[in-house]
């Protein structure tokens, strides 16, 4: 939500002497970018406390924008430069890395994007329609479509938040699907987890006594899939089993239960569109509902499937950075969001074939995986 300010006339004084006259509270950061309140809503004590009950109702069309802008302009003064990395970093490996890399890093790409745009920051600049793009400044509070700052700042936290669910719901339904197809017999690997399959399946209510592993793998998996994709309101089974009773009463409550992880970021890129939902509270509410598609499919389901799969894993003690990688080895470096294909890749490249092809090349002892 954006913040509003008018300030008094005297311009006479320092810019943080000025009495503000606001509807909501000031916020600014402190020397870590942690954001904090600066002043307090001096409507909100006091005598003037009746004439405010309800502040976020109150509002002012000619409100400036100062306040967070200022704000933003702090915020960014915490932005640490490549060379604060390589001064501060604690581990040696990232400070010879980032000094005889060679390429260019996200830190000197960060460098080359400043300054950057303090209405982006500020999540006023709005994109959304091809009448944009729009940015809220004190001469025009409203964009072409009349949405205000607190409305634009909405719409882009939902959508960014709207793709989070897209790209993790992504992940977990792969992994679901490919427990499903494990247990169906159309993927040739093992299901390794079976006590941690068992013991979930009892929370979802799937019977696993005198059952196959497979069976009960194929039901919970087309229960996952379910709560991903399901297009009409129906009971989300992630969260009935898996989530706190009481927590799951404040949602019902704030109606912000999900129907599933696709038909809320279908519902969060249809509310956020031109002309459609003017009410940043609203957005909000579903900002919510995405969340908690998010967590329980994008997260809770997928490690649901994913624990099954391959098993509950342990902590190991592992080589990292660049002291994972082998001298005089064909090192392959694997990095996504799919378990399976990384899976597969670790096994044949860990196979006697590839290791025997690796050697044959001069001056190579072998070949190995890192991740």
């Amino acid at each position: 939500m954006a913040l509003k300010v008018s300030e008094n006339k005297d311009k006479s004084k320092p810019y943080e002497d000025r009495e503000i006259h606001s509807h909501r509270a000031v916020i600014s950061f402190d020397k870590n970018g942690i954001p904090k309140v600066s002043k307090r809503n001096i409507r909100n004590s006091g005598s003037d406390k009746k004439k405010s009950k309800d502040l976020l109702d109150h509002f002012h069309e000619a409100d400036i924008t100062d306040d967070y802008m200022r704000a933003v302009s702090e915020y960014k003064k915490t932005f640490p430069s490549k060379q604060d990395v390589l001064e501060q970093t604690p581990d040696p490996a990232v400070k010879e890395l980032i000094e005889n890399g060679g390429d260019d890093t996200v830190f000197d790409r960060f460098d080359s994007q400043k300054p950057q745009c303090s209405f982006g920051l500020a999540g006023i600049c709005c994109k959304i329609c091809n009448m944009g793009p729009c940015k809220i400044t004190p001469k025009s509070p409203r964009g072409i479509c009349g949405a205000d700052a607190d409305l634009i700042a909405a719409r882009n936290l939902l959508r960014a938040g709207a793709a989070g669910t897209a790209q993790h719901g992504q992940h977990a339904r792969e992994v679901i699907l490919n427990l499903k197809w494990a247990a169906e017999g159309k993927l040739d690997i093992p299901i390794l987890g079976k006590e941690k399959l068992k013991a979930v399946a009892a929370k979802f209510g799937i019977k696993t006594e005198r059952r196959s592993i497979k069976k009960i793998a194929k039901e919970l998996a087309e229960i996952l899939l379910d709560d991903l994709s399901r297009p009409e309101a129906g009971e989300y089974k992630t969260i009935k089993a898996m989530a706190p009773p009481e927590r799951q009463k404040v949602w019902k409550n704030l109606d912000i239960l999900p129907v599933s992880a696709y038909h809320e970021v279908f519902e969060s890129y249809h509310n956020t569109g031109c002309g459609t939902d003017g009410d940043y509270r609203n957005v909000l509410k579903q900002f919510l509902r995405s969340g908690l598609a998010f967590t329980f499919t994008g997260v809770v389901g997928s490690n649901i499937a994913t624990d099954a799969l391959f098993g509950v894993g342990d902590r190991v003690t592992s080589k990292v950075n660049t002291g994972a990688l082998k001298k005089g080895w064909v090192n392959v470096a694997v990095h996504g969001h799919y378990p399976l294909l990384v899976h597969e890749i670790v096994k044949l490249g860990r196979s006697k074939k590839y290791r025997e092809l690796a050697e044959k090349y001069p001056g190579v002892t072998g070949s190995d995986i890192a991740n």
